[in-house]
């Protein structure tokens, strides 16, 4: 054979062996591209109700780990996973984690559901009813915080309108003053004017020895605790029926300010607000508030 014709034979041997190998690895890359799927699927709660902003896990054996969360309309998605087992983890607040361990994705995959539980009220109220912090399922005395939250939402403005909120507490009017108060808890009270109550008022833990002045503007208040029966192991006297503590918002480090304004019928009017200024850095700071209505 002559060198013309080996080479032309080397030639074609090699030239089929690459396209052997091209073709080999073209099919390889198709199947890997095919073998892709997305895994789809909704929350929603025991009621029926969807849940959104859910937090989504998905694991696989393999190491993967995608994360996602729900749509407002409770709906996730896990786009371009491989084909196989994955656990999949749902946690929402308010509601018990659900953990699946053998959900198959595959590109004929059904449309998940996951079903979240209510879960048990993990809120922690803290109060001072027995002049330290302590959390309310803690305390053993008849206590009934009001926080911040709830005293807006259920526009209270006085003084006076937590103590008609809360059960076994009677408040009357003394004098016929509208800023005279008279408070019985489980019927212990002070009848009598000008006499030491038998319930214990405290401003940021400053006793208020006379019902004159207590119907007072509820501003700035961080929460309010009122303690039904005796109290005078940690109160002292003037505790028989009870006590109630105002607690004011603390002054911080960082200026803030806000400023209420209302108008309404028989032009009623009423103004609060309150300014927080750090005097001297880290060391001294101050809160201002103030409240009128007409």
């Amino acid at each position: 054979m002559s060198d013309h014709k080996r080479l032309l034979t080397t030639f074609f041997i090699t030239s089929v062996i690459l396209f052997a190998v091209f073709t080999l690895n073209l099919n390889n890359t198709v199947h890997a591209q095919s073998a892709t799927t997305t895994l789809r699927g909704t929350v929603t709660d025991t009621s029926g109700a969807v849940v959104p902003n859910a937090s989504m896990t998905l694991t696989g054996a393999n190491g993967v780990r995608r994360l996602t969360t729900t749509s407002d309309d409770g709906a996730f998605s896990f786009e371009q996973i491989g084909e196989g087992v994955y656990q999949v983890r749902v946690e929402a607040n308010g509601f018990r984690t659900a953990v699946r361990d053998d959900v198959q994705a595959t590109t004929t995959s059904a449309p998940l559901s996951f079903v979240l539980e209510i879960g048990a009220v993990s809120e922690v109220v803290t109060v001072t009813a027995q002049r330290r912090e302590e959390d309310l399922q803690d305390v053993p005395i008849s206590v009934r915080p009001f926080s911040n939250q709830e005293i807006e939402d259920r526009l209270f403005t006085g003084t006076v309108d937590v103590l008609e909120a809360t059960p076994n507490i009677n408040v009357t009017a003394a004098n016929a003053s509208p800023n005279r108060a008279r408070i019985a808890i489980r019927g212990v009270g002070t009848i009598i004017n000008d006499a030491d109550p038998s319930v214990g008022v405290y401003i940021d833990d400053v006793f208020v020895g006379s019902d004159g002045g207590f119907n007072l503007e509820l501003v700035d208040t961080e929460r309010v605790e009122v303690l039904r029966g005796p109290q005078g192991t940690l109160y002292g006297r003037n505790a028989v029926g009870g006590a109630v503590n105002f607690i004011s918002n603390q002054p911080t480090n960082e200026p803030s300010g806000d400023i209420d304004l209302r108008y309404g019928n028989y032009n009623y009017f009423t103004a609060r607000g309150t300014a927080n200024v750090p005097v001297i850095k880290d060391k001294l700071f101050t809160r201002l508030t103030f409240a009128g209505t007409r």
